[in-house]
């Protein structure tokens, strides 16, 4: 597919297989409907974004989540289940333990519902309540942390319910390897990580170079990754807070030598792909979850960069979701 779609010789290929593929996810995004039986956890009907279907466990979800989808509602009876619109869960198996986000219409039912959740072991989760009208910024944290500490590629990430995290936590410990791989074959100095999320990827990486300068945009997002190189201690890390396609002008006049891309399902905008060609680093590794766009932008690049192998991440077994990590050299 590579090969043909972008006219060359189709490049080295390796599928990753999960290491897991039953309870491997450690996140869980749901809404709530009534199906007439009182309110119940949902998800999209396959192919539809406006139709939903009744939720009590996923066999893709940690094990620990399965048992918050089910103390919940048991906790707080139907009229207060009623109040919620969504649920964002995640667990950590470092801690052994989950927290959630659970987002309610506006102040009143957030304060109601604060008082309901009080009677959940903060053990099993910490909760937070956001408003849809955001009238309180941060949220109400009804019980237990706000947020969780998860082991990546030898570094100790937190990270809230909210924040962009890897879902399948094994099989990015391999990605990690095969990472930190490249970086350490291309003799790396200086990598930018852009898109940077909570930082997972530079700060793993941060021990192989010299310098990193780390770009995240999202607000939540950006105090993570500066509390994690904090608490990794990751002293040759710049965080830098914008759009990448902003800043691409600043990451590229600090000569990085290598450039990771983790774009969201959009991909690269086509300013930052305009500054790459025009000044490109000697490699860059492009990790995508949308392949139509990673095709896209891989043609975009491709009269400045020769891909070297192509990694293809099984993140999300039993879905038809695929992930991909491409590693590009300067031709």
């Amino acid at each position: 597919m590579f090969g043909r779609f972008l006219g060359g010789e189709p490049p080295g290929i390796e599928v990753l297989p999960s290491p897991r593929i039953w309870n491997y996810r450690n996140k869980v995004h749901l809404r709530v409907r009534d199906f007439g039986d009182g309110p119940t956890w949902a998800y999209h009907r396959p192919g539809r974004r406006d139709e939903f279907v009744p939720v009590e466990s996923c066999a893709l979800l940690a094990d620990r989540l399965n048992r918050l989808l089910a103390e919940l509602p048991a906790a707080l009876g139907k009229t207060k289940m009623g109040t919620i619109e969504e649920l964002i869960a995640r667990d950590s198996s470092r801690e052994s333990r989950s927290v959630a986000a659970l987002v309610v219409k506006g102040r009143r039912e957030a304060d109601g519902l604060a008082e309901a959740l009080r009677g959940i072991d903060p053990a099993t989760a910490g909760i937070v309540i956001h408003t849809r009208d955001r009238a309180v910024p941060g949220g109400i944290r009804a019980r237990g942390r706000s947020y969780l500490r998860e082991a990546a590629g030898g570094a100790v990430l937190a990270a809230g319910p909210l924040s962009f995290f890897q879902v399948n936590l094994p099989l990015l410990e391999e990605v990690i390897k095969a990472v930190r791989g490249f970086v350490r074959e291309r003799k790396v100095n200086r990598l930018a990580d852009l898109y940077s999320g909570v930082g997972v990827f530079g700060i793993a990486l941060a021990g192989e170079v010299e310098e990193v300068l780390a770009v995240e945009s999202g607000r939540s997002n950006f105090s993570f990754l500066k509390r994690n190189a904090a608490l990794n201690r990751t002293g040759n890390l710049t965080a830098r807070r914008g759009r990448s396609e902003r800043l691409i002008g600043d990451v590229l006049a600090a000569e990085a030598d290598l450039l990771l891309l983790d774009p969201p399902r959009a991909g690269v905008r086509e300013e930052l792909i305009a500054a790459v060609a025009e000044k490109p680093p000697p490699a860059i590794v492009y990790i995508s979850c949308n392949p139509s766009t990673l095709l896209r932008d891989l043609k975009r690049l491709s009269p400045r960069y020769q891909i070297a192998k192509i990694l293809l991440p099984d993140f999300f077994p039993h879905t038809p979701h695929i992930e991909a990590c491409c590693f590009l050299k300067r031709g």
